[in-house]
Formats: structure tokens, C-alpha cells, sequence
């Protein structure tokens, strides 16, 4: 049954589509009863405005996607490293919660020296084989952070946390945060439409997250993001 008070769209962006959902409400929260019934099973993975939290008990959860965000982190990585393939790049993989083990692999062919410093050992151990059959290139796995000592390029799917050591060259990040000297953001080629298309008050990373996890807008992760954010701004990749 339609509702009074929250109105559902489907809105068309280049790509594919997403159902766009708008409360008319005097009070600072909408109903979210109603915004639950006009979500229907989406109801588990909404976008939300900056700042609004749903009660528990209603089933309503905000998306919380990474997909993109670990895509954008992976092939701005590359870019780099295929921009001199005839270096000796070495490369530090910071994962404490193994939550990226595909990504040696996706390094190999640009990178000789890979160290991963994680707490999941078991979730890289079939990449370490393959990597030595595939590659015949060793992995260095443990749980020691000095194994991550004057690597020249770093990435961490979760983010440096409390890690002070640096890529010499650089930074990647998978997911925002306010560290020194690490690239934590990504925005795809023709980001001003992209951003001009961004609902009011939702944030434009998590839009194009949810538009590339939910609604298949795939095209968004063609390699490599456009823009790079270090130390609160966007750059262009190849400036940075």
C-alpha cells in the first residue's frame, strides 16, 4: 500500500538504476515503519543520510558495502606500479583481519616482493600456494609488523589503524579515515555527474558504493579511479 508519508522512485543513472525513498516528516526522524514497508526486503542495506540512525527492533540497517571502496584501493595501487614495470617494486599488504586475500595476486604481476602482516594466516594460505605456482613467488606471511619495514608501496583493506609505518613511496587505504599521508578515498572518471547525481545528504562515496554493490552500476570501477583523496583532499591520480 503506497504511504502518506514516505514516497518511493526509481531513479535511472547512467549504468542502471536505484529506488529512491523520501520522508515527509515534521519531527527530525521519518516514520520508520513506513520506511520499512516502502523498502521492502532493501530495508537491510539502506543508504542513509549523514547523521540518521535507525531504532533497533525495526530491521532497518544501514548499507555498509566495501566492494567498490577495495576495487578503488587495489587498482590505484596498480596503477602506480605498472606506470615503471621495470622496477623492483616491493609492496606490504597491513590486513590484521584478512579481509582482502585475493590481493597478492592481483600485485604479483607488477610487484616481486610482497609482505602481508595479518592475524588470519589460514585465509592466505591457498594464495600462497598459488602464488608459487602461478608465479614462483613467495609470499612472506606472519603476524610480525616489522616484516612491513621500508616496503616501497603499502595497502590496508581495513585502513593503517594504529600502524605507523608507511608505504616509502605510498599509502592505499580501503576505508576512510583521517591518517597522515594515506590515500583513503576514490572517485571514478566523470565524477562531477557522478556527484551531481548524489541524493541530498547521503554521501557520495557510499551513493556510488551502493550503486556499484546494489544496482550492478559495474562501470564505475573500471580501472583506475580518476581521483585519489590524501590528507582531507582529491587529487588526480597521476598528480598525487
Amino acid at each position: 500500500m503506497p504511504s502518506e508519508t514516505v514516497r518511493s522512485e526509481t531513479v535511472a543513472v547512467p549504468g542502471g538504476a536505484y529506488r529512491l525513498l523520501t520522508a515527509e516528516c515534521a519531527a527530525k526522524e521519518p516514520d520508520w515503519y513506513e520506511v520499512w514497508e516502502q523498502a521492502e526486503g532493501e530495508a537491510v542495506r539502506l543508504l542513509l543520510p549523514t547523521g540518521l540512525y535507525p531504532p533497533e527492533g525495526f530491521g532497518i540497517f544501514p548499507f555498509a558495502g566495501r566492494a567498490l571502496n577495495l576495487a578503488w584501493m587495489r587498482d590505484a595501487l596498480i596503477h602506480r606500479l605498472a606506470a615503471d614495470v621495470g622496477q623492483f617494486w616491493s609492496v606490504g599488504v597491513y590486513d590484521p583481519a584478512g579481509a582482502a586475500p585475493s590481493l597478492p595476486l592481483a600485485l604479483l604481476p607488477y610487484a616481486a616482493d610482497i609482505r602481508v602482516v595479518t592475524d588470519a594466516a589460514e585465509k592466505y594460505e591457498a594464495v600462497a600456494r598459488r602464488a608459487l605456482e602461478e608465479f614462483g613467488a613467495p609470499l612472506l606471511i606472519g603476524g610480525d609488523r616489522r616484516i612491513l619495514e621500508g616496503v616501497m608501496w603499502m595497502v590496508a583493506p581495513d585502513g593503517p589503524g594504529s600502524l605507523s609505518l608507511r608505504g616509502q613511496w605510498g599509502t592505499f587505504s580501503g576505508a576512510a579515515g583521517t591518517w597522515e599521508g594515506v590515500a583513503d578515498a576514490y572517485l571514478p572518471k566523470d565524477a562531477e555527474m557522478w556527484l551531481s547525481l548524489t541524493p541530498k545528504g547521503i554521501a557520495p562515496e557510499r551513493f556510488l558504493a551502493g550503486l556499484y554493490e546494489c544496482s550492478g552500476v559495474t562501470r564505475l570501477a573500471d580501472p583506475p579511479p580518476a581521483y585519489i583523496r590524501m590528507n582531507g583532499r582529491f587529487a588526480p591520480i597521476d598528480r598525487e
